[in-house]
């Protein structure tokens, strides 16, 4: 299955903009204005609970190279 990329905070915010206010969004997910508002400003991770409501859920791939190997010794 291929994966397609997707900012999650794009799709936050394309979803929020549905409502009439944050805060009418923040109600109705049962999160708190000012949680929703650090999500949308990078602030704070988006919970894997909204990505789920976003109909998004996270995934960990493998990076080219090894980010993690020791360091040399001289």
């Amino acid at each position: 299955m291929a994966l397609k990329e997707i900012d999650p905070r794009e799709r936050l915010r394309a979803v929020v903009d549905t409502y009439p206010t944050q805060k009418a969004a923040a109600l109705a997910w049962g999160i708190d204005q000012s949680y929703l508002s650090d999500m949308l400003a990078g602030k704070r991770n988006i919970s894997d609970r909204i990505l789920a409501l976003l109909g998004l859920r996270a995934t960990v791939v493998e990076a080219s190279g090894n980010a993690l190997s020791s360091p040399t010794q001289s």
